[in-house]
């Protein structure tokens, strides 16, 4: 078993924080591109299966079946079922964490740098189908067995920005009060963005610039005129 299959298998925070925190080796090889497009296809056929029968009533087995592959094939790539709804996020939450650094260090702001961070990192979405990515997303907040990894994820990349933050202020992660209220505010803005997402024609990071600029302009009216 590879390193990356141990990860998938724990499903552990800590086992993800160790995958997300590994920079890249460079371009993929061939092998691994293979490999990638058959992660990728599994998890497609797995999530057409999820929105039609249900996170539940879908086995391995017929997931492994559609895909045209054994269930011994399946656990090479993914550790559960729950693995299938998570397997890229690892990596794109670091990812996200190495563009903030970027913009940090470029002297962007703190607060553009992690609003520009976030909405490329919900960018990812778009790229591919909308609707794919909806349905993702209604899974994570609707299924009990996914919700509480997708709030692991989440406490991730709350923690990639702080972490980020602090690196760049020379600050203690425990005594920056301001970093910390930043990765609150702008994941809290991307979890919003997330749970009421409902438009095909509208892209999510629109949705999410939006957000963050109604956060960062300030959510009380009334504040302006005191």
């Amino acid at each position: 078993m590879t390193a990356s299959e141990s990860t998938a298998a724990s499903g552990s925070l800590a086992a993800v924080e160790s995958v997300a925190l590994d920079p890249p080796a460079g371009p993929p090889r061939l092998m691994e591109r293979r490999r990638q497009g058959a992660l990728e296809e599994i998890a497609d056929v797995a999530l057409e299966l999820f929105a039609r029968d249900g996170f539940e009533a879908t086995t391995v087995e017929s997931i492994a079946a559609t895909a045209g592959c054994s269930p011994r094939t399946f656990y090479r790539y993914f550790g559960s079922k729950e693995d299938v709804m998570f397997h890229d996020l690892p990596t794109e939450i670091a990812a996200m964490g190495r563009v903030l650094d970027g913009h940090l260090a470029a002297g962007m702001s703190e607060w553009a740098a992690v609003c520009t961070s976030l909405v490329s990192f919900i960018g990812r979405f778009d790229a591919g189908h909308i609707r794919t990515a909806t349905r993702r997303m209604e899974l994570w907040s609707t299924e009990p067995a996914l919700r509480a990894r997708y709030q692991q994820y989440i406490a991730l990349a709350e923690q990639t920005v702080v972490t980020a933050l602090c690196r760049h202020r020379r600050t203690r992660v425990e005594h920056d009060d301001l970093a910390q209220l930043i990765a609150v505010a702008t994941v809290g803005a991307y979890r919003a963005t997330v749970a009421t997402h409902d438009r095909a024609d509208r892209r999510l990071g629109d949705h999410l610039r939006a957000s963050l600029d109604r956060l960062g302009a300030g959510l009380d009216p009334a504040a302006a005129g005191r």
